[in-house]
């Protein structure tokens, strides 16, 4: 099975200098309200973030979980020069193979 491998550890942010986390920028995006979700959207965003959420440094996500968090990215306007890295992160996100347990 194929993965993307999410960098979950703190950034510094291009051209401001100053340190965020990523998995509060994901939280946003998710639930930014210019996604306007309906009911089943909204929890298809919270159980994703309930995913994320309890990482520490790197999170695995099916490619299809990663494609809906790349489409809320997209959907989200107003990204600034401080957001590049996070975003060029996140959208290049390494493929991995992963072993399925049996």
């Amino acid at each position: 099975m194929k993965a993307r491998k999410v960098d979950l550890r703190q950034t510094v942010a291009t051209g401001g200098g100053k340190a965020y986390n990523p998995k509060d920028t994901i939280k946003a995006v998710l639930f930014n309200p210019q996604r306007q979700l309906n009911a089943s959207g909204l929890i298809e965003a919270s159980e994703l973030w309930d995913e994320i959420k309890g990482e520490k440094d790197e999170v695995l996500l099916e490619e299809v979980k990663w494609q809906k968090l790349v489409g809320a990215l997209e959907q989200v306007k107003g990204f600034g020069e401080g957001d590049v890295a996070f975003v060029k992160g996140l959208m290049a996100a390494e493929e991995v193979e992963v072993k399925e347990e049996k």
